[in-house]
């Protein structure tokens, strides 16, 4: 069973192990498809369960990846940008020196709610 797979069945523990072995940026590419094809909230809710148990060093990358996991394929669900708002904020508090997280979060801010 793949890694969207295991997330959308909520088997979270077994999903955790693999992303051991792959980066915050393969997570979400291994995610997205699903999210957008479901439209559920078990991704966001595995992404704070990794936000809650991965080492400090990948929260930054995690916290972009969950925005834009709420931006561009959970849009849908009511809250989705506001959250996507905060996420990016928590990535720049982690990593205030990336550029390209400042300008996420501008574009996130200029469009009409």
């Amino acid at each position: 069973m793949n890694l969207a797979e295991l997330v959308y069945l909520g088997n979270f523990e077994e999903a955790s192990k693999i992303t051991l072995k792959i980066s915050p940026q393969q997570i979400y590419e291994s995610l997205r498809e699903k999210a957008h094809e479901e439209i559920d909230i078990v991704f966001y809710g595995f992404f704070v369960h990794l936000l809650l148990h991965r080492p400090k060093k990948d929260l930054a990358e995690l916290h972009h990846n969950v925005s834009l996991l709420l931006f561009l394929d959970l849009r849908s669900i009511n809250g989705a940008y506001d959250l996507a708002e905060y996420h990016i904020k928590e990535a720049i508090k982690y990593d205030p020196e990336d550029e390209d997280y400042h300008r996420y979060l501008e574009h996130l801010k200029s469009i009409p709610r």
